[in-house]
């Protein structure tokens, strides 16, 4: 299966928006079968899969409760996924880094993290040396 970019996106910024946790700390998971109905613009299996790969990357933390249609309870979002997120939250740097992504051939995970990661940086460089 073809991993989506922005259903990834999408995934994580419905988590983040949701609160996972209460006042008193008690988690309040969000089930991943119900997440395609919240995502309505993607295809369920695009949010299944995102669901799936965020969490084998490390950047969501999950219960699995259903092996036969990988139906898990989300709980978190890991120190990795919030720096990812973070990282993508800016609509002008994800296109950018969507641009790059496409322009050396990828768009795993890893990668769309790595050249993430990048632009934020080379945004910061300019911003430190405007001010120089």
């Amino acid at each position: 299966m073809k991993l989506n970019p922005d259903c990834v996106r999408s995934v994580l910024l419905y988590l983040e928006e949701n609160q996972l946790m209460d006042d008193k700390g008690l988690i309040n998971p969000i089930y991943s079968s119900k997440l395609p109905d919240k995502l309505t613009k993607y295809k369920k299996s695009d949010v299944l899969y995102s669901i799936k790969q965020l969490d084998e990357y490390g950047y969501i933390e999950t219960r699995q409760f259903d092996t036969v249609n990988y139906s898990s309870a989300i709980l978190d979002i890991t120190p990795y996924g919030h720096e990812f997120l973070k990282n993508i939250h800016n609509d002008t740097t994800w296109n950018k880094t969507k641009e790059i992504a496409k322009q050396v051939g990828s768009t795993s995970l890893n990668a769309l993290a790595n050249i993430a990661s990048s632009v934020v940086a080379s945004l910061i460089t300019a911003a430190i040396q405007s001010q120089l």
